[in-house]
């Protein structure tokens, strides 16, 4: 495993991408913890108490909030005003690859004296 040692606050959150109503999880920007985990939690546990989806309307009070701690530490955020329902995940995460993936590895080519594969019970395989 190879990191940088960056922390980050994930929020993930269902977007109505359509008038028949399917939905689509969508990722926020993630927002990075300069001072390391400790100060992700924190964060984490801020957002999942403020954080507010902008929708095309907005409600004219706060809607009501349930807050969910799942057992590996995230946050489930359920939102209800009249009209509508929408929900979001607050992660923790710890930054481990940024930048293009390597090529994938070339296929190897058995040696040339490689005994052939053995055969099973009547010649099959």
């Amino acid at each position: 495993m190879v990191s940088d040692g960056s922390w980050y606050v994930l929020i993930e959150r269902d977007r109505q991408i359509d008038a028949d109503g399917a939905h689509r999880w969508q990722l926020v920007p993630p927002q990075e913890a300069p001072l390391g985990r400790d100060q992700a939690v924190g964060m984490a546990e801020e957002a999942a108490r403020t954080y507010l989806p902008r929708e095309d309307s907005e409600p004219s009070r706060p809607p009501t909030r349930r807050i969910f701690k799942m057992p590996d530490g995230g946050f489930l955020v359920e939102l209800t005003h009249s009209g509508w329902k929408r929900h979001f995940r607050v992660s923790v995460a710890e930054l481990l690859h940024s930048g293009q993936d390597a090529p994938p590895p070339r296929p190897t080519t058995p040696p040339q004296d490689a005994a052939p594969p053995k055969r099973g019970l009547f010649g099959r395989r």
